[in-house]
């Protein structure tokens, strides 16, 4: 399996001028690699210097929605690594085409379309967890979505619905994601 790396933004700090971002092993937990963020730049900048100067091939990379950018994505595939990239909607039509296009499936769940499910329930600390997760790889789809060919080997588009039961309440969150993963929703 490969190794999973996230980028992640590390917050301001009270009496820290500047912000850093950071890539940490999500096994262990460890911090790889930090790079501050230049006061006239951001966070999308400083993530592809990050990602050059680690060895992140055979590696996934995750990054929230901050980090959903096509440069971004290219220079992933060409450290010869993987991407799950969050989609939020600030980062409107991608967002709406991939919302759109998985509202479509359940609409049309009959239709040949190239996608995958798994569902996993976990039971622990006085809570219950249900993550669903759909996963796409239909030519059709990537066509709905405009612009898609700017994300390098973009190959399959993710939503996962997230169900906590606790303390007698109930939280539920959908998220989207782009990938360069096959569309194996199990995995992913």
């Amino acid at each position: 399996m490969a190794k999973q790396y996230a980028i992640v933004k590390i917050k301001r700090l009270e009496k820290q001028p500047s912000t850093e971002v950071s890539t940490w092993d999500r096994k262990t937990g460890l911090v790889l690699g930090q790079r501050n963020v230049d006061d006239k730049s951001n966070e999308i900048t400083a993530i592809p210097e990050l990602l050059r100067l680690l060895a992140v091939s055979g590696c996934i990379v995750t990054i929230d929605a901050l980090g959903c950018q096509k440069a971004i994505t290219q220079t992933i595939r060409d450290e010869k690594a993987d991407y799950v990239l969050q989609v939020k909607e600030n980062q409107g039509h991608l967002y709406q085409d991939i919302h759109d296009w998985f509202a479509y499936t359940d609409q049309h769940p009959s239709a040949a379309i190239d996608r995958t499910y798994h569902e996993t329930v976990n039971k622990a600390h006085g809570r219950i967890e249900i993550r669903r997760c759909w996963a796409i790889a239909d030519p059709l789809a990537f066509e709905a979505i405009r612009h898609h060919d700017g994300w390098a080997d973009l190959h399959s588009i993710v939503r996962i619905y997230r169900e906590r039961h606790f303390n007698n309440k109930v939280e539920r969150e959908t998220s989207y994601y782009i990938t360069s993963l096959p569309n194996d929703a199990s995995r992913l």
